[in-house]
């Protein structure tokens, strides 16, 4: 029941966040010239590696948490973050760095860490009222 739940608000905040934001890249995709599509083509590998690190980091985290091995105190922000990378990947699969780049577009990427922070609190069920950053469309 607590794993349906979970999905359920996963589902819940990114569908919320994020559809505006991908009919908005689907418009602009169009718009995109020949350069920057080669700059986002190459930067997109070691984008890709780095996010399916902290997506591993994240996994990690998250099972040492549910095996009682650290406890919500002892997690960083850092902790958490990845974590919400995790619980993010596990809800949108390939489409996470896409969405990553769209949150770094509308809130910043400040605010794109703070977006994951705050999911990592929540869908851990360490803080479930962590506050998203100002401007996140939740």
């Amino acid at each position: 029941m607590n794993k349906n739940r979970f999905i359920l608000n996963l589902a819940f905040i990114l569908g919320v966040t994020f559809m505006p934001l991908s009919a908005a890249m689907v418009y602009a995709h169009g718009m995109v010239n020949d350069d920057a599509q080669h700059m986002m083509e190459t930067g997109a590998a070691e984008t890709s590696a780095a996010l399916a690190e902290e997506e591993r980091e994240g996994k990690e985290v998250w099972d040492k948490l549910q095996a009682k091995q650290v406890s919500c105190e002892q997690l960083t922000d850092e902790d958490f973050e990845v974590m919400g990378d995790y619980f993010m990947s596990l809800m949108v699969g390939s489409s996470h760095q896409l969405m990553d780049e769209n949150m770094d577009s509308v809130i910043g990427e400040e605010g794109n860490e703070e977006m994951h922070i705050a999911m990592g609190k929540r869908l851990s069920g360490c803080d479930t009222s962590a506050a998203y950053p100002a401007g996140a469309v939740i």
